[in-house]
C-alpha cells in the first residue's frame, strides 16, 4: 500500500493535469513557473530562512503590515495550527503546480494581451484569501486546498469547502489574474446589475480559455448545482425580467446575484449562489457565438460589459 502522503501526492498530479488542460488554438504549455517555496520556512518558524528564500517586499505588506518587526508574530501564528502537517505531506512537491501555471501565465499574455506574473511563492496564510496578487507575484496559500473533505474545513459551509480541492489551484489564480489585470469598472456610480454580470460572466470565459476548465469548473458549481442551472436557465432568466432586476441599480440586488453563497435566494429557494455570474457567462457565450472574433481583452474591457445595447448585440435566449 502507498504511504498516504505519496497517495496524495499522486492525485495531486493528476488533479493538476485534469484541470489545467487547453482549449483548441490555446497557446502551447510553457515553460514551467518560477515558484518559491515560502510555505516550508513559513511552517518552520525559519524567519530568516524565509527571506533567504526570496520573498519580495509586496509579501511583507500583505502579512505583517508595513512594520516588518511583526513577523515574529505572523510565525507565532502558524505554530500549532491543524493544517501545518497536511500541508508539507499533500505539497511535498510543486512540480505540476510549476507546469500548469507555466501554461496559465504564458495563457494571460497571448489571450489577454496584459503582463503575466513573474512568479509564485507558495505561503501559508491565516487569512480567508487562498490566491492574492501583488507586485506581478501571485501568493498560494496552500492551506486552502488540502480538499473538501478534510477534517480542517468541516465547519465551512459546503458552497465553501467544495472549492478546496487542490484541482482549483490553476482556476483560481488565473481568476485572480485576471481580476486584478482587468479590475470591474462601471459606466456610473450605481451601474446596472446586468453590467456587473456580464463583467462576471467575462472573467468565467476568461478562466476557462486560459485554464481549459469547463464552465461548470470555472463557475466552481457541484454537478447538481450546475444541472439545476441548465434546466432552470430559462425561468431564471424571465424571473430576472419581470420582476425588473436585469437593469436594477442597487447595490444590494447585484450582490445576492454574484456574491459567494449557498443560493440566489432572489431567484429561486434552490438556485445555487451565484446564479448571476452563470447568466452573466451564458450572455458572453451567446456574443461570441455572433462574434466569434471577439477576444478576452475586448470581453473584459468596460466597453463591453457597460454597453447598454449588450443584450440585443448578443441576442441572447435563455434555453
Amino acid at each position: 500500500m502507498k504511504h498516504p502522503a505519496t497517495y496524495i501526492i499522486t492525485l495531486l498530479a493528476a488533479a493538476f493535469t485534469a484541470a489545467c488542460t487547453w482549449t483548441p488554438g490555446a497557446p502551447a504549455p510553457a515553460a514551467p513557473a518560477d515558484i518559491v517555496r515560502l510555505d516550508i520556512p513559513a511552517l518552520q518558524g525559519d524567519s530568516s530562512a524565509f527571506m533567504a528564500a526570496g520573498a519580495p517586499a509586496s509579501l511583507w505588506l500583505r502579512i505583517v503590515g508595513a512594520d516588518t518587526t511583526r513577523t515574529s508574530e505572523y510565525f507565532a501564528s502558524l505554530q500549532g495550527k491543524p493544517y501545518n502537517q497536511f500541508v508539507g505531506e499533500s505539497f511535498a512537491s510543486v512540480d505540476s503546480l510549476a507546469s500548469a501555471l507555466g501554461s496559465i501565465f504564458n495563457n494571460v499574455a497571448a489571450l489577454t494581451g496584459a503582463e503575466p506574473p513573474v512568479m509564485a511563492a507558495t505561503v501559508v496564510s491565516p487569512y480567508n484569501q487562498s490566491v492574492v496578487t501583488a507586485d506581478s507575484v501571485v501568493y498560494i496559500a496552500l492551506n486552502h486546498y488540502l480538499g473538501a473533505h478534510h477534517d480542517f474545513y468541516a465547519y465551512f459551509p459546503y458552497y465553501q469547502r467544495r472549492l478546496k480541492e487542490p484541482s482549483r489551484i490553476g482556476i483560481d489564480v488565473a481568476e485572480a489574474v485576471v481580476s486584478e489585470r482587468f479590475p470591474y469598472s462601471p459606466a456610473s456610480k450605481y451601474p446596472t446589475a446586468l453590467s456587473r454580470m456580464a463583467a462576471e460572466g467575462a472573467v468565467v470565459e476568461a478562466v476557462m480559455q486560459l485554464t481549459g476548465a469547463s464552465e461548470r469548473e470555472a463557475l466552481g458549481y457541484s454537478p447538481d448545482e450546475y444541472a439545476w442551472l441548465e434546466q432552470n436557465e430559462q425561468p431564471a432568466w424571465e424571473s430576472l425580467v419581470t420582476r425588473d432586476l436585469i437593469f436594477s441599480t442597487d447595490p444590494a440586488v447585484t450582490e445576492t446575484l454574484v456574491r459567494p453563497n449557498s443560493v440566489t435566494s432572489f431567484l429561486h429557494p434552490e438556485a445555487p449562489g451565484r446564479a448571476g455570474r452563470f447568466i452573466g457567462h451564458r450572455i458572453v457565450r451567446s456574443y461570441l457565438k455572433k462574434h466569434p472574433s471577439a477576444t478576452l481583452s475586448t470581453l473584459l474591457s468596460p466597453d463591453f460589459y457597460n454597453d447598454p445595447n449588450l443584450l440585443e448585440k448578443a441576442e441572447y435566449v435563455a434555453k
